[in-house]
């Protein structure tokens, strides 16, 4: 392999570097972290009402929030929604719940974000079941799966 060699070190330090960031900004729009806009669903216990914040307008098209039913079990808020794809191939992304008592001050509990992927025009029946009888409101929070957590 036939190299140059560089006389001023410090030249090429700058040239490598130089050229190193030049080429990050200029790839940067090509890889954009994923996963940092959410959509959310905000519901309330007597489930006749759904508030959707689009926070990614992408995912808002590719999935809807159906058939959502709230009742009480055991003095619980109990919360069943379906999430259905409009693609017609594979579409992953991750969810989560938060709750909230009638005050809308938010329950404390981990929130845990939990991972799924659809087939193509495909539906997933998902329940879950508030963590206190004070709940009395939730909010429903998706997003693109992000590799880097």
């Amino acid at each position: 392999m036939n190299r140059k060699r560089c006389l001023d070190p410090l030249r090429c330090a700058a040239a490598v570097l130089l050229t190193g960031v030049a080429g990050l900004s200029a790839g940067c729009k090509a890889f954009e972290p994923r996963g940092t806009a959410q959509n959310t669903y905000v519901g309330t216990d007597d489930g006749a009402q759904i508030e959707e914040i689009p926070g990614d307008p992408s995912l808002a098209k590719d999935l809807v929030m159906e058939g959502i039913k709230t009742e009480r079990r055991d003095g619980r808020l109990f919360v069943q929604f379906d999430l259905k794809s409009t693609r017609s191939s594979n579409l992953a992304f991750e969810w989560s719940l938060e709750w909230f008592d009638a005050s809308g001050f938010r329950i404390d509990a981990p929130k845990h974000w939990t991972p799924i992927s659809l087939g193509g025009m495909g539906f997933e029946t998902l329940s879950q079941t508030a963590p206190s009888p004070e709940a009395s409101g939730f909010r429903l929070g998706v997003r693109k799966p992000n590799s880097v957590r």
